[in-house]
This record gives structure tokens, sequence and C-alpha cells, in this order.
């Protein structure tokens, strides 16, 4: 069972990791634009979904 734990922890901290590191991503790429929060919004309103 600790060993089963220990897995999913691990794969839930590198799902967050990534979703992290494509937030900032999205981020970087909306900043030429008007509103530099666009693709983030956009992207979290989907991550809700």
């Amino acid at each position: 069972m600790r060993h089963l734990f220990s897995a999913v922890s691990l794969l839930l901290t590198a799902v967050f990791a990534l979703l992290a590191l494509g937030i900032v991503m999205l981020y970087s790429t909306s900043a030429p634009m008007s509103d530099p929060y666009y693709f983030v919004k956009r992207q979290l309103i989907w991550l809700a979904l």
C-alpha cells in the first residue's frame, strides 16, 4: 500500500509541475497581446472543466 501511495504522489507531482510549466509558457506567449493573461485565462477555464 505504501508503494502505491508513493507512485501516486510522484505522478501527481509530475502532473502539477507540467501544468505549472505550461501556464508559464502560455503567459510568455500571450505577453505581446493587449491582455497578457489571455491564453492563461483560457487554459485555466479548460483546466477547471
